[in-house]
């Protein structure tokens, strides 16, 4: 199993955070990878960016009915 797939199975969970994907992957892998470390700062940033966007809609909504 990959880094990207292992990652993916524990992000279906609604529990999962970045810290449990980081010691999942130490598990796993025994070390961080590049490859890794890339693929988490990514989807840390995606998941950021998501909520963002969500809040921003949730405002945009409440201000403008």
């Amino acid at each position: 199993m990959v880094c990207s797939e292992a990652i993916l199975v524990t992000i279906t969970s609604p529990r999962c955070t970045i810290s449990h994907i980081r010691v999942m992957d130490k598990f796993m892998f025994g070390t961080t990878s590049k490859s890794c470390r890339n693929f988490l700062s990514q989807t840390a940033s995606f998941a950021a960016s998501q909520a963002a966007t969500y809040s921003t809609s949730i405002v945009e909504s409440a201000m403008h009915p």
